[in-house]
């Protein structure tokens, strides 16, 4: 296969990329036999038959792109959701903060401590 059936493979669903992989997968089975079969008049077939071996390594790992991607879509979506609702958990207790420093009429205010400053020795 051309890079650019390959470019078109990476756009098709898991389902079809499965289709296609038996597909090649069949033809891979028959170079095979066509091979065994012909008593060694077959030789130029070889090269064929590695080409197709690498069509489908390529074809299963574009599949298992797609599975890592959607499990990396998926973590993020949890993620996302989790950090929505801290965001709102903190909203709320900003307001409850809010709510209960206006309800209070007298702020209780500690006095600072004098820091006493160190004599440096130089």
């Amino acid at each position: 296969m051309k890079r650019t059936e390959f470019k078109e493979l990476k756009n098709l669903s898991v389902d079809d990329l499965a289709k296609k992989i038996i597909e090649v997968k069949k033809e891979l089975a028959d170079l095979v036999m066509d091979r065994h079969t012909s008593n060694g008049k077959g030789s130029g077939n070889l090269r064929v038959v590695f080409m197709k071996r690498k069509d489908v390594a390529r074809m299963l790992t574009i599949v298992r792109q797609k599975q890592l991607l959607g499990e990396v879509e998926e973590k993020v979506k949890i993620q996302n959701s989790k950090v929505k609702n801290t965001n709102e958990n903190v909203k709320v207790e900003d307001k409850v903060v809010k709510e209960s420093n206006e309800s209070k009429e007298t702020k209780l205010v500690r006095p600072k401590k004098e820091v006493k400053k160190r004599a440096t020795k130089s």
